[in-house]
């Protein structure tokens, strides 16, 4: 507890005249990323999500990808590749794209596979290219579904493989089952030192997360840092802003 006290002390010192993260934004090292990062919806609202290649693709003979999302918040409805995508293949013949699916029973995630070919030569890309739509459904009414990509890949030719950065995406189905600061999720739902405490313990002595982690994103930048402790020190003791509710947002 000791030990605790004297990190919060530190951070209190030496965090207060740091400004907030801003909102997470695929940078140069991205290559391939859910666009947008963040979506917010109500229990049975539609929600559209796009796979997007980055401009520092400029050819490309095909992708493959495989991400995972939380089937108790969302439905998958539908894959299809966009107009984009058709027009660099030169309309729908000479290209195959394809998707399946398969269902985790033990944690409620569906792992879905993503592939998109041209049967000829590597075809050339002038610019950041929406590639594939993805159509879901709310299925919950509050909750969190991440866009988790576990494998990647895209190629510019046969044999020659383009090394990708992702980014993840998150989809938030409003009201949210938890509030933004809250990280040690306390039922009265209050903000306060203990929280602080909680989240030290969290990130430097390995304790355990917010709860649930999302509550811990007081930045509302989709990651569970140094920057969200610096967000909620400033919020109770420099008369920062709340921690931010993305639905809010």
């Amino acid at each position: 507890m000791r030990r605790t006290l004297y990190l919060i002390g530190l951070i209190l010192a030496g965090t207060l005249m740091l400004a907030s993260a801003g909102s997470a934004a695929p940078d140069e090292t991205d290559r391939i990323f859910f666009d947008p990062p963040t979506s917010t919806a109500q229990q049975g609202d539609t929600i559209t999500v796009y796979l997007t290649l980055d401009s520092s693709v400029s050819t490309i003979h095909g992708y493959r990808v495989k991400f995972v999302f939380d089937t108790i918040v969302v439905r998958l409805d539908d894959i299809n590749p966009t107009d984009e995508w058709l027009d660099i293949a030169g309309g729908s013949s000479g290209q195959w794209f394809f998707w399946k699916d398969t269902i985790d029973q033990n944690n409620g995630q569906w792992h879905i596979d993503l592939f998109s070919y041209f049967f000829y030569q590597e075809k050339h890309i002038d610019g950041h290219s929406r590639i594939a739509e993805l159509t879901f459904i709310a299925d919950q009414f509050g909750g969190i579904s991440s866009l988790e990509f576990y494998d990647h890949l895209l190629e510019d030719t046969l044999l020659n493989s383009v090394p990708v950065a992702t980014d993840d995406a998150m989809i938030f189905i409003c009201p949210v089952d938890y509030i933004p600061g809250n990280v040690n999720g306390d039922p009265d739902g209050t903000i306060n030192i203990t929280d602080l405490t909680y989240f030290v313990s969290y990130l430097f002595g390995g304790g355990p997360a917010p709860v649930p982690t999302m509550a811990g994103d007081n930045n509302c930048d989709q990651t569970v840092n140094i920057a969200d402790l610096t967000y909620l020190v400033n919020y109770l003791f420099g008369g920062g802003p709340k921690p931010c509710d993305p639905c809010e947002t």
